[in-house]
This record gives structure tokens, C-alpha cells and sequence, in this order.
């Protein structure tokens, strides 16, 4: 699976198959969050990894209304250290470099996440001091996120996408609309349709 196929069938995933995930695609999702750009190559951020019970109910209770967290087979916190940030460049690398930062190591941890068949959600819905006791973090570093890992049990549809032309203007913000794309939508658009075709077609059948 190439990047950009990766991209495009990502989706966020909540239900899971009981059933582990193998260690070395947790490294090789850390290695991918790990070659992410940071403000003047910081790279100030920190990774938890979550396995036992335990630990994982601690921390799905600390999740807003999201029940399904407890089934999650990995999670994975995403720290920000935002004083290397804030020495390098000020409150600007405090309040928007070191999560930028986080933003970019996440993404690419989802995007990893697919290429390797897995399921993946960002999570960015919870009680911080809750699960800063959990895991018992410093005071000077912030929680961006919980990325939940596992192999899904659900194939969800692409949810509603806003159309590139929307999106996307030429040399202001209120430039022209026409947007030099047509070659590329007519090459992705295909794939996107049959891949949603498919997935229609596997709910018709456990419908059945």
C-alpha cells in the first residue's frame, strides 16, 4: 500500500477484534511518528505506549462518553514537552510549535497504522488530570492526544468530504476557485468509489 492509497482509506476506528497486535508494528508506528517534521527539529515529543488491562481501563475511563476506548487493544499517549519548545523560540513554540509538532508525529502514525492493516482513531477527548495520574507524568509535559491501535472490526464508509474547488483558492483567500486538480480527482475518484462500493456490499451481505 502505497501513501497515498493509505490516505484515502484511513478511517477513524472504534470496535476492535480481540486480538493482539504484534510488537514490532507498534515500533515501526513510533519509527513513523518518529521521521515527522518539528519546529527547528525539536522533536519534543514523548510516547506511552499502553498495553496491560489494567493501565487501558484507567485510561478509557478518563475518555468522555467514549465507551468503546476499553476495548482498544494498544493505546498510545502523544506528550508534548513545551519548554525545549519555549527556549528555542518563546511562547510561539509553547502554544503553537509544540502542537504542530504532536499534530504531524500523529498523523503519520495513523497513516502507518493502515499501510500495516491495522485500525487506528485519534482521540483528543478526555479528563487530563486523570490520566496524568495514571500514567504519572511530569508537570512541564502536556497530553495532545490518544492515538487508539488495533485491528478493526468495522469497515466504516468515507464520511462526507468538502470538494477540493471548496477547499482550495489560488494566491488569496479570496482568489479564483478553478483549481488546476481535475487530472488528479479523475484518478482518485475512481478508486474512492469502488472502494466504497465494496464496503456497501459487505454490509448488504451480514444484513442478509
Amino acid at each position: 500500500m502505497d501513501a497515498l492509497e493509505a490516505i484515502q482509506t484511513r478511517r477513524s476506528i472504534r470496535k476492535y477484534k480481540d486480538k493482539a497486535v504484534e510488537w514490532d508494528k507498534i515500533v515501526k508506528i513510533i519509527e513513523a511518528a518518529r521521521m515527522a517534521p518539528s519546529s527547528g527539529n525539536l522533536q519534543n515529543w514523548r510516547f506511552i505506549v499502553i498495553r496491560e488491562p489494567a493501565n487501558r481501563k484507567r485510561i478509557a475511563d478518563a475518555c468522555t462518553d467514549q465507551g468503546w476506548v476499553t476495548d482498544v487493544p494498544i493505546l498510545i499517549a502523544v506528550l508534548a514537552d513545551p519548554d525545549q519548545a519555549d527556549k528555542m523560540y518563546g511562547p510561539q513554540g509553547r502554544q503553537l510549535y509544540s502542537i504542530q509538532n504532536c499534530a504531524a508525529a500523529i498523523e503519520n502514525m495513523l497513516i502507518a497504522a493502515t499501510a500495516l492493516d491495522l485500525g487506528s482513531c485519534w482521540i483528543g477527548s478526555f479528563e487530563e488530570h486523570k490520566i496524568r495520574s495514571a500514567l504519572q507524568l511530569p508537570e512541564h509535559v502536556i497530553l495532545q492526544a490518544l492515538i487508539a491501535i488495533g485491528y478493526a472490526a468495522e469497515s466504516p464508509l468515507l464520511p462526507q468530504k468538502k470538494r477540493i474547488e471548496w477547499i482550495t483558492t489560488l494566491e488569496r483567500w479570496a482568489g479564483r476557485r478553478k483549481t488546476p486538480m481535475r487530472g488528479y480527482l479523475s484518478e482518485v475518484w475512481p478508486k474512492i468509489i469502488e472502494g466504497a462500493k465494496e464496503q456497501i456490499q459487505k454490509k448488504i451481505k451480514k444484513l442478509k
